[in-house]
Parts: structure tokens; sequence; C-alpha cells
């Protein structure tokens, strides 16, 4: 906890503001009930300025798919969007991401996101997964066959 405290208090302003809070979490889940711990120390005159490129990380943290999208060769369309998946995993696994991620500049994903915050896509397509993860960064996870479903 201590070590926590210790690395929140070193921050001075990330991107020019100063933190609302400095808050350093330590949770125990070996215990019955679980015991939290959470305290918001005083910063000092001691610290760092932290500068965060958001749009850097965006475009960095895509950059995967982007790079390699000719791997991903089957199309699927999920919940009214289009996805490029490949397998990866017996016997019918497949990973794949949003197609719009290659289009979409890292800006528009900030301002706008990829979906609506509440994390469920209607879906009347009917296919038949056994289970399908969709993040709402636009990774796709899904358990099933797509062989007659590709677009």
């Amino acid at each position: 906890m201590q070590h926590a405290i210790n690395q929140v208090s070193q921050i001075l302003t990330y991107n020019g503001l100063a933190p609302e809070t400095r808050a350093a979490c330590y949770f125990d889940l070996s215990r019955t009930p679980i015991k939290g711990i959470i305290i918001d120390p005083e910063g000092d005159e001691n610290g760092i300025d932290i500068k965060f490129d958001e749009e850097s990380a965006i475009r960095k943290y895509y950059s995967f798919f982007i790079e390699n999208s000719q791997q991903f060769s089957n199309n699927i369309r999920y919940g009214g969007y289009e996805f490029l998946t490949t397998p990866v995993g017996v016997p019918q696994l497949f990973f794949g991401f949003d197609k719009r991620l290659l289009e979409l500049k890292p800006s528009e994903i900030l301002s706008k996101g990829l979906y609506n915050d509440d994390g469920f896509f209607p879906t009347n397509d009917n296919l038949p997964f056994r289970e399908v993860s969709l993040g709402l960064d636009g990774i796709i996870l899904i358990d099933g066959t797509l062989n007659s479903y590709n677009l």
C-alpha cells in the first residue's frame, strides 16, 4: 500500500491539469469478506508532470490490426457492424476487429467511440455462434462457424 501511495503522490499534473484525486487502492482478496483500502494522499511540490498523447496511444494500440489486416480474410457482420476475422484455434475460434478501424482516425475514435457505452450490441443477424465476445474497443472473439456467413 505504501508503494501505491508513493507512486500516486508523485503526480503533479496530467496533461497540464492537477488530478482531482490521487487514489491509491489495495484490496486483499484472500480474506472473507474482502478487505479494501482506498487512500487519497496529499501531493506536495515535488513530483512529475505526466504528458500523455492519447492519439498516439490509440494509433499504437490498433497498429497490429492495421499492419496485419491482410491476415484477417474472413468478413462477418455482427450487431450491425462488419468485422475482419482470422481463425486462431480449433475447432472454430476466430479473432478479429471492427473493419472501421482501417478507416477511422484516432481523434474520431477518441471523440465518438466505436459503439455506445452500454456494451449491448443488438443483433438480428441470427448467426450460429456459440459465443461472441465483442469489446468496446472493436476487438471480437467468436466461438462458432463462419463458413457460410462470409460477406
